[in-house]
């Protein structure tokens, strides 16, 4: 087992990708676009590896699936979908969790339009904004 890292990773000086991505192109992708732009902590590297490993699964489910069909014969031979379906579909989900504990700011969010919050993820801000809206109302009914 590796040591682990110190505390906080330095983006100008990131962590090597495990080896346990070696061989998995867009898993090592991840970790470097990650690694090379955040600091991040022992832990978050953890759930980073664990992201980066999921997501080869992901890649590996998805080219099993390629060229078949997605509707196959059932046990009573009726359509269903094909059995590696749901088993991706579960495996993206499970990468989304694990990428969202990374709490990485939202690239997508504006520059400057976000009302000085800046780092927070789009969603964050739009529960934010719905939660002033809320008040807004409820202050208006108290009256």
């Amino acid at each position: 087992m590796t040591p682990m890292p110190d505390l906080l990773t330095d983006p100008e000086q990131p962590p090597p990708p495990p080896p346990t991505l070696a061989g998995k192109p867009r898993a090592l992708d991840l970790w470097q676009a990650v690694t090379s732009r955040y600091a991040l902590r022992a832990d978050e590297l953890v759930v980073l590896e664990q992201a980066c490993r999921m997501l080869a699964v992901c890649d590996h489910l998805a080219e099993a699936l390629a060229g078949q069909p997605l509707v196959v014969e059932g046990s009573m031979k009726q359509p269903a979908p094909h059995p590696l379906l749901p088993e991706l579909r579960a495996h993206r989900s499970q990468l989304a969790a694990l990428l969202r504990q990374l709490h990485l700011p939202d690239e997508l969010a504006p520059a400057g339009e976000d009302g000085g919050n800046e780092g927070a993820s789009v969603s964050e801000l739009a529960r934010k904004a719905a939660r002033a809206r809320w008040d807004k109302h409820a202050a208006q009914k108290a009256r």
